[in-house]
C-alpha cells in the first residue's frame, strides 16, 4: 500500500500491525502500540494536539453521529517538517482520515489512513497563486488604462530610482555589514513607493512594498546587522524590479495599441481651483482608500498654483510631501462619522491643501484637516512606550518638545502597524525632504478642530529640470 493504515483504541495506542508505509509516510519510525497523540506532539501545536483529542474522542462516540464530525478534522491537511540524509529540512503536508471500527454494536477502534499529499497541497496553491497573479494583471492593466500617463510614467522613473538608490547602498556597504540609518534610508524610499502606487491603485506593488517594510522592520529590531542579514532585502528587491518592468511592458503594450507611443497626454481643462488636475485625482484617490479602510469619510480640495506648470522636481517635492501629510491626516487626525456626529462637527471630514507663490520662485505649501489635532498626552504615552523620553523627562516636557517627535524616524502614536501607520516613517520622510531642500515646516493645531502644516519651498535648488527627484535625494541624505 502507498497509504499508513492503522487501528486506534480509545485509548490512542496504535494497533500492532501498521501498514509499511506508514513510517515513510510520517517520516519517522512508527512502532505498533505507541501512543498516537505521542508520535503527533513534535510535529503539532499544542492547540491541535488538544483539538485532535477532542475530535478522536468524538468518533469513539457512539452517539455522535460520524459525517456531521467529519469536517471537524483537524489532521485534513497537516503540515510537517522533516530533516533529509543531508541535513535540509523538507516540508511536506500529511492526511489523516478517521473510519469507525464497529463490532456487535460497539466501536472498538479507528481506522487511520495517512497519506501523504504534500504534492496536492502545493498543486492547489500554485493554482491559487496563478489564479492571484492573472487578476493582479488584469487589475493592473484597468488602472494603467485609467491612469494619466505621465504620472504612471514619473511612478515608475522615482520608483526604479528609489531601488536604484537601495541597490547602491547594498552594494556599497562595509564587511562589518549596514546601519540602522541605512535601513531608515530604505524604509523611506520604500514607503514613498508604496503611497504613490497605492494612489494609483497598483494594489499588487503596494502589497508588496508593505512586505517590504516589515522585513526592514525585523532589520531594524536587529543590535547589529551583517552582510548575510541583507540577503532577503536583495531577493525583495529585485521582485520589486521585476513587478515594476511587468508594468512597463503593459504600458508599452497599451500604448502600441493606441498607437500613441512616446506621445505627451494632453494638458487638463483650465480649472481655477485645479480640482481636475491629475496630482489632484491622485491625492483625492489615495485620501479615499485610507478613509474606506478607517472606516471614516474625507473629502480633499485643492486651490493654488497649477502644478502641471512648475518644474518637475518641485512638482514630485511637492507630491511626496502631500502624500504623507494625508496617510497622517486620515489615519490618526480626522475621526469616524460617529466620533464626529457626537462632537457637533460634519460627518465628512476635511482636508485643504493650498500652493502658493511666496516670491522668486519660491513655493508656500498650506496642508488642513479639522479633524482632532494633535494629542499631546498620547505623544508623551508613544515616546514612553516606543523608548524616545524615559518616564521622568515625557512628563516634563512641553508642547513643543512633544511635537517635535511626530517627525523622528520610527516614532509613531500607532499601537499597531498596518497599511496605513505604525512604523513611523510617513512624517520622517517629510522632514528630511524639506530640511534636505533647505525648507522650514510650521505647525499650528487646536485640540479637537484642526491640524495645520505649513511648508515653505524655496526655488534654488530647482533651477534645472534635469534635476535627481528630490524626493528621493532626501531619503537617500541620513
Amino acid at each position: 500500500m502507498q497509504e499508513g493504515l492503522f487501528l486506534l483504541d480509545n485509548n490512542f495506542q496504535i494497533g500492532s500491525q501498521t501498514s509499511n508505509a506508514l513510517s515513510q509516510v510520517m517520516g519517522t519510525t512508527v512502532k505498533p502500540g505507541g501512543d498516537f497523540l505521542a508520535l503527533l506532539k513534535p510535529m503539532v501545536s499544542q492547540k491541535t494536539l488538544d483539538t485532535t483529542k477532542e475530535y478522536i474522542e468524538l468518533l469513539l462516540r457512539f452517539d455522535v453521529k460520524e459525517k456531521l464530525v467529519a469536517s471537524l478534522n483537524p489532521l485534513d491537511a497537516l503540515e510537517i517538517n522533516t530533516t533529509r540524509e543531508n541535513g535540509t529540512v523538507e516540508t511536506r503536508y500529511l492526511n489523516f482520515r478517521f473510519n469507525r471500527v464497529v463490532d456487535k454494536g460497539k466501536i472498538t477502534h479507528l481506522l487511520v489512513t495517512a497519506s501523504d499529499i504534500t504534492r496536492r497541497v502545493k498543486l492547489e496553491r500554485e493554482l491559487i497563486n496563478s489564479e492571484r497573479q492573472v487578476q493582479d494583471q488584469m487589475a493592473m492593466m484597468v488602472y494603467i488604462l485609467q491612469a494619466d500617463p505621465g504620472q504612471m510614467r514619473d511612478f515608475l522613473e522615482g520608483s526604479v530610482a528609489g531601488l536604484n538608490r537601495i541597490n547602491e547602498a547594498l552594494k556599497g556597504g562595509s564587511t562589518s555589514g549596514v546601519a540602522t540609518a541605512d535601513i531608515d534610508h530604505f524604509f523611506r524610499i520604500a514607503h514613498r513607493i508604496k503611497g504613490d502606487a497605492a494612489a494609483l491603485n497598483l494594489q499588487a506593488i503596494a502589497t508588496s512594498l508593505h512586505s517590504f517594510e516589515d522585513l526592514l522592520q525585523g532589520l531594524r529590531n536587529k543590535p547589529q546587522l551583517q552582510n548575510e542579514d541583507l540577503l532577503p532585502v536583495i531577493v525583495r528587491v529585485r521582485s520589486i524590479y521585476t513587478e515594476l518592468h511587468a508594468i512597463q511592458e503593459a504600458m508599452a503594450r497599451i500604448a502600441q495599441v493606441r498607437g500613441v507611443v512616446n506621445v505627451e497626454p494632453p494638458k487638463p481643462a483650465h480649472d481655477p481651483v485645479r480640482q481636475n488636475s491629475p496630482f489632484v485625482a491622485h491625492w483625492r484617490n489615495l485620501t479615499q482608500q485610507i478613509a474606506s479602510r478607517k472606516g471614516k469619510k474625507v473629502d480633499l480640495t485643492y486651490q493654488g498654483v497649477d502644478l502641471e506648470k512648475i518644474t518637475k522636481a518641485m512638482r514630485e517635492t511637492i507630491d511626496t510631501i502631500v502624500t504623507q501629510f494625508i496617510r497622517n491626516a486620515v489615519t490618526h487626525g480626522l475621526e469616524t462619522p460617529q466620533e464626529r456626529a457626537h462632537q457637533g462637527k460634519q460627518e465628512q471630514g476635511a482636508i485643504a491643501v493650498y500652493l502658493s507663490e511666496a516670491g522668486d520662485g519660491a513655493l508656500e505649501l498650506s496642508f488642513r484637516d479639522d479633524g482632532a489635532g494633535i494629542n499631546v498626552e498620547k505623544l508623551r504615552e508613544a515616546a514612553v512606550r516606543i523608548g524616545a523620553l524615559n518616564a521622568e523627562k515625557a512628563k516634563v516636557a512641553d508642547v513643543r518638545q512633544l511635537t517635535e517627535l511626530i517627525f523622528k524616524p520610527g516614532f509613531s502614536t500607532h499601537e499597531s502597524v498596518d497599511e496605513d501607520a505604525g512604523r513611523g516613517v510617513g512624517l520622517d520622510v517629510v522632514r528630511d525632504l524639506v530640511a534636505r531642500v533647505r525648507g522650514r515646516i510650521h505647525i499650528g493645531t487646536a485640540p479637537g478642530k484642526y491640524c495645520h502644516f505649513r511648508v515653505q519651498i524655496p526655488s534654488h535648488l530647482f533651477a534645472s529640470s534635469n534635476l535627481a527627484t528630490l524626493a528621493l535625494q532626501a531619503e537617500a541624505h541620513s
